[in-house]
């Protein structure tokens, strides 16, 4: 996954191709994330050098109160903008690895009108990924990540299962 940086520094694929190689990934093509201010994406960090990841929507109050506890407990975090930049197919597996499934249905929003459209209550694992993908507006938030553990922080408190456990 890539992270933000503020405006100054350089992409440095060197040392993006450091990080990913454990993971037998390549630096070649980032995929640039928007915050509708002026950022570039930066070199995955390296595991643990960045306390939290946040699936965010500035628009929901729970993430915004997600945002509000962990700034509270002075945890860092990454708050990736999923509905401008998606999450690529690995990105998800990677992320129900993190929350201990491989289950998608554990972050599909049910209650969104494509869900109905798309007939995705009787869809397979392969094709609730596709739509994850192709519509990152299923996609549940906000969902914290720190280190290998993930939980969609629905009530939001649930992110102190990260931060106390």
């Amino acid at each position: 996954m890539f992270h933000l940086l503020a405006s100054g520094g350089e992409w440095d694929t060197e040392a993006a191709e450091a990080d990913l190689a454990p993971l037998g990934g390549h630096a070649t093509h980032p995929r640039p994330i928007s915050t509708g201010g002026s950022c570039r994406v930066a070199a995955p960090r390296r595991l643990g050098t960045v306390p939290a990841t946040v699936f965010f929507n500035p628009s929901c109050s729970k993430c915004r109160t997600v945002q509000g506890i962990l700034g509270e407990r002075g945890v860092e975090a990454d708050y990736v903008r999923y509905l401008e930049q998606a999450p690529t197919r690995a990105d998800l597996e990677a992320l129900l690895a993190k929350l201990g499934t491989d289950d998608p249905r554990v972050v599909i929003r049910r209650a969104e009108p494509v869900y109905d459209q798309l007939g995705l209550a009787t869809a397979s694992r392969h094709e609730l990924l596709d739509a994850l993908v192709a519509h990152p507006i299923l996609i549940e938030r906000p969902i914290v990540v720190i280190g290998d553990r993930a939980v969609v922080a629905r009530p939001a408190e649930r992110v102190l299962e990260l931060l106390d456990g």
